[in-house]
């Protein structure tokens, strides 16, 4: 029965032949960036809470998402062209697992956003965006302040108003 993986020397010769500045932005971007941090973390919090689906499911989307920006540091400094040649080249083998996203389903959404590239966001809508992640977590706090502030304003201008509420 034959290997599909090649030998790391054949692999490490294609690849620097093919695209390895790419293949090695790519993983520079894992690194300065710490996305094993990120997985470890969740990989952490999805064993302190088993129960709960949303870290099960977060590792996977987690994973894809710190390939996809480790992606998209390697093509804005060396092109997608280059990217996805390393892409196929490493795809076309069986992927250890300690390689993020060598292989498998996750190098056919890597392969297809690098060729249909999405549009980014304007600045307004990055700027509501970003006002409204701000805004969101003090909602609680006006929440639970807004009540009492009304009350008192209704106790210290009750006097201004004509009308008897007795």
């Amino acid at each position: 029965m034959a290997a599909t993986l090649p030998a790391p020397g054949i692999l490490v010769w294609q690849l620097l032949s093919v695209s390895g500045d790419a293949v090695l932005a790519q993983e520079f971007a894992h690194v300065r960036e710490r996305h094993r941090w990120i997985l470890h973390g969740n990989k952490i919090l999805a064993a302190a809470f088993p129960y709960l689906p949303l870290f099960r499911t977060a590792r996977r989307e987690l994973s894809d998402l710190v390939e996809l920006r480790a992606d998209d540091c390697a093509a804005r400094r060396h092109g997608r062209k280059a990217l996805l040649r390393a892409i196929l080249t490493v795809a076309d083998g069986r992927a250890p697992q300690a390689a993020l996203g060598a292989g498998g389903a996750q190098a056919v959404l890597r392969v297809g956003r690098l060729l249909n590239p999405a549009q980014p966001i304007g600045r307004l809508a990055a700027s509501l965006g970003l006002a409204m992640a701000c805004a969101l977590p003090l909602l609680p706090v006006v929440l639970l302040v807004a009540p009492g502030m009304l009350a008192s304003l209704t106790a210290d201008f009750a006097h201004l108003c004509p009308l008897s509420w007795a």
